[in-house]
């Protein structure tokens, strides 16, 4: 049986899930099974998988379910002792599969090894992901951000974890967020997480964000941020702030009005995030450049991406 099973679920994503496959095929450590699940696609996406013809390779169809519902189809036909995941837009650099399979062989008490990220879009890198957290993360991941870089592209998982904790939440209502909330339970479990500080991988961000995403991004955060608010075991101790969780919350949907480009219902959240915890620096910084305005804020976007092209998109290579 293989050590390691890849799970590529993709929708759609015809243009792109050549070079993801490509990534995963060319990986320095061999071992390993690559599992595409078509989540109900209606463009070419079928006729793109079927070009490859390397044994290690299989595509499985399931009517359209979001992302949840493939990677867990994935996870159930998976034969490997790790399982790491990997988005169809996204790609992974070629030694990545051998620094974390290596990681978790020499560390049994680590559940989950991830690494750094490259940041890109249209081809312009223009940020770079560095690890930060290791061990116990809980607290993290509580009140300071989904500290896995890279989030879904990154994790190496040991299938021994997803017996345990069960698979990613396929509620609809959280879609978004569900990378987020299964490290959390992996973490509340107990399991340990470890990281390759190299950028292994590349993860693609598309500049069509709506008013609409930004909404259904909301609603999903405000879900899944109400379930911890709902445990009372993560603030018994006293470790875990309530306001900082709630503050993260606000940041975060400020975050995501920011991106895309609605200043002013940004604003609103940002400000709620520092009157819930006033030390949310990050909140202080994203208000702040909201206060730019959205053109010119889009400006010092594009030249952070050119600039970003400069200096670091010869390391993504």
């Amino acid at each position: 049986m293989p050590r390691v099973t890849v799970v590529i679920p993709t929708y759609n994503r015809a243009r792109f899930i050549a070079e993801a496959i490509k990534s995963v095929l060319e990986q320095t450590f061999r071992d390993f099974e690559l599992i595409v699940v078509d989540d109900g696609s209606t463009d070419d996406t079928a006729a793109v998988v079927s070009r490859f013809t390397d044994p290690r390779l299989r595509y499985v169809y399931q009517t359209n379910q979001e992302r949840s519902a493939a990677r867990n189809h994935g996870i159930r036909l998976a034969q490997g002792e790790y399982v790491a995941f990997l988005d169809s837009d996204d790609v992974w650099l070629p030694a990545k599969l051998e620094y974390q399979v290596a990681l978790l062989d020499a560390r049994p008490a680590v559940g989950l090894a991830y690494t750094g990220a490259y940041i890109f879009e249209d081809q312009l890198t223009f940020t770079e992901q560095r690890p930060r957290w290791r061990g116990q993360v809980l607290k993290a991941l509580l009140m300071e951000d989904n500290v896995v870089c890279g989030s879904g592209a990154t994790p190496l998982v040991r299938r021994a974890c997803f017996a345990r904790v069960g698979g990613f939440d396929e509620t609809a209502s959280i879609y978004g967020v569900e990378d987020w909330d299964m490290w959390v339970r992996l973490a509340t479990a107990g399991y340990e997480f470890d990281f390759v500080s190299q950028p292994l991988a590349r993860c693609r961000v598309h500049g069509t964000n709506t008013q609409k995403d930004a909404e259904k991004m909301e609603q999903a955060t405000r879900v899944f941020f109400a379930k911890i608010l709902a445990q009372p075991a993560y603030f018994a101790s006293g470790e875990v702030s309530r306001a900082r969780v709630q503050s993260l919350l606000e940041f975060m949907v400020g975050r995501g009005y920011y991106t895309a480009r609605q200043m002013d219902i940004a604003r609103r959240h940002f400000l709620r995030s520092l009157r819930l915890y006033p030390w949310q620096g990050r909140a202080m910084e994203y208000l702040l450049r909201s206060l730019l305005g959205a053109r010119l804020t889009e400006a010092v976007r594009e030249w952070r991406n050119r600039l970003g092209h400069t200096l670091r998109y010869r390391k993504a290579d």
